[in-house]
């Protein structure tokens, strides 16, 4: 399936960290602020019937059906774990979700070889990091 990365304005936060990816095959696409955590999601959610016997023998056209989801808003978090060089992004859905991803860090730490999270305030991104990996060459 092919697609278009980007780097766009954030629709939230205005910061020029968005990651958005469009999948031109399909029109579904996603949106990603790596500052203020904020997520939109607009997909197919019926693929399912795509492959219904009826469809396959012509008697009916199948026509997706799309879906707009956002959540986020309340800051993002980058994470390492040891003997990896991938990070895995993400976002809190709500403020509450920075004290327990603080915990999680705390009670991992032996596994974890980076771990950082952003918030945005008054337009600017804050960012904290917990535990500072070697970034450049994934060394521990």
């Amino acid at each position: 399936m092919g697609s278009v990365s980007d780097y766009i304005e954030c629709p939230k936060c205005g910061n020029q960290e968005a990651h958005s990816e469009f999948y031109y095959k399909t029109g579904e696409e996603s949106i990603m602020c790596l500052d203020c955590g904020y997520n939109r999601r607009f997909f197919i959610t019926n693929w399912d019937e795509k492959e219904d016997p009826a469809l396959i023998e012509g008697q009916t056209e199948w026509i997706p059906k799309f879906q707009l989801e956002e959540s986020g808003g309340h800051g993002s978090y980058r994470l390492r774990a040891k003997g990896y060089n991938a990070y895995e992004v993400g976002s809190f859905a709500e403020p509450a979700g920075i004290d327990e991803f603080k915990q999680m860090v705390d009670t991992r730490k032996e596994e974890i070889a980076h771990a950082q999270y952003t918030v945005v305030t008054d337009g600017t991104p804050y960012t904290t990091i917990l535990i500072m990996g070697d970034i450049e060459s994934f060394e521990e």
